[in-house]
């Protein structure tokens, strides 16, 4: 195991460089993972808009059991009844809905003729909106009572009205037992440690296949007893471990971070989620390694490749944000579908096949641009021998 130990001997000559990504992905990671947490709802908490009633008509029954509903549902505000007070009360936010009752609205509308009150509103909130709502539910409930009850008076009317408008359904938010209660902030956690995961793998693995590449150190291993077949074996062996090594610290590293909510199907899933993007990254480096021949474009390379991957998939901004140009050209990246599959992940309550094939689909995405890009590595491999293709 001659080639399995000269590699992980590159790999700790390198481990200050390594170090630093995985350090700051832990601190970012530390700081912003909970920033997508949802806070459960403990209680609901009617909001109560200043309201002015405004009376051009008598003190009926039917205006009284109409302000007595809205008053429950909104504060009433006394203002003076001259439009630069109601002006000055709307824009200094005194009151958010005036409502004006014309005179002969009682009468008009006992007798089902068509009248309405003025109402006048902020422009555009939400508060008259809902005082609308209130409104309407109550005069177009009174509405229904006089046509279809002969005689009804306005103390019957409005007794019927206010009994119909206090009946209430009891809403119930379920909690499933099975996923995690954080979906989107851990989502976001595993969205992000694809960056340190690919970007450490192509340090490590471009290393030694700098120093392997290496005109005088490539002649002296083929004069050595080592056949070629073994040495391309204990390559393949030393590279899936560094990969596992990498993907267990970050694994290890979230389940650190995010707790024993890992320990569920979800935690599993976004496992073999990183797993996967760390063999995309295992091909990502196997080709850029194929492709250069010095310390400085490495590192130029590693750095601009795998930003860009990030930038454009949604590993740093979350793909709901990114506009349509960005997510069309990311579709294209394997990180894009990576991300993808993490977000879909962070959704999951129930695990049937129709709600984890979006999750199967990236997966197996992903995995067909791992193979890809090695058949392209080793194409690029072959022809750099024969003399086709010059390194950088």
């Amino acid at each position: 195991m001659q080639v399995f130990k000269v590699y992980f001997q590159i790999i700790k000559n390198n481990i200050p460089i390594l170090m630093i990504y995985i350090t700051v992905f832990i601190g970012i990671s530390m700081a912003f993972s909970t920033s997508g947490q949802s806070s459960d709802i403990a209680e609901f908490t009617e909001s109560r808009a200043p309201v002015a009633f405004i009376n051009d008509d008598n003190d009926s029954a039917l205006i009284k059991g109409l302000m007595e509903y809205a008053g429950e549902k909104s504060t009433i505000v006394e203002v003076e009844d001259n439009q630069e007070a109601l002006q000055d009360a709307l824009f200094f936010r005194e009151v958010e809905y005036i409502i004006r009752i014309p005179a002969g609205f009682t009468e008009r509308f006992m007798n089902g003729e068509a009248t309405a009150l003025e109402k006048t509103s902020i422009p555009n909130s939400t508060s008259g909106i809902y005082m609308e709502m209130i409104l309407n539910n109550f005069l177009n409930s009174a509405n229904h009572y006089i046509k279809y009850v002969n005689g009804i008076t306005q103390e019957e009317l409005v007794a019927k009205v206010t009994t119909d408008l206090t009946k209430e359904t009891e809403v119930v938010i379920s909690d499933y037992e099975s996923g995690v209660a954080n979906g989107s902030g851990m989502a976001f956690f595993f969205n992000f440690a694809a960056y340190p995961v690919i970007i450490i793998l192509i340090f490590g693995i471009t290393s030694f296949m700098l120093v392997f590449n290496d005109t005088l150190k490539k002649q002296r291993t083929l004069c050595s007893p080592i056949s070629h077949s073994r040495l391309s074996m204990e390559t393949l062996l030393a590279n899936l471990s560094f990969t596992v090594i990498v993907w267990a610290i970050m694994l290890t590293a979230s389940f650190v971070m995010l707790g024993k909510e890992l320990l569920s199907i979800n935690g599993l899933l976004w496992a073999i989620n990183l797993f996967i993007v760390a063999i995309v990254g295992l091909s990502i480096s196997f080709l850029i390694g194929s492709l250069i021949k010095n310390k400085n474009a490495q590192s130029a390379v590693a750095n601009t490749f795998t930003l860009g991957l990030a930038f454009l998939s949604g590993c740093f901004v979350p793909q709901s944000l990114l506009n349509e140009a960005v997510l069309s050209v990311g579709r294209f990246l394997p990180t894009y579908w990576y991300v993808r599959a993490s977000d879909e992940i962070g959704k999951l309550k129930s695990f049937g096949w129709e709600s984890l094939q979006p999750v199967i689909f990236s997966y197996l995405i992903q995995i067909g641009f791992a193979a890809a890009l090695i058949c392209i590595a080793l194409v690029i491999t072959r022809q750099v021998r024969s003399g086709s293709v010059r390194q950088a």
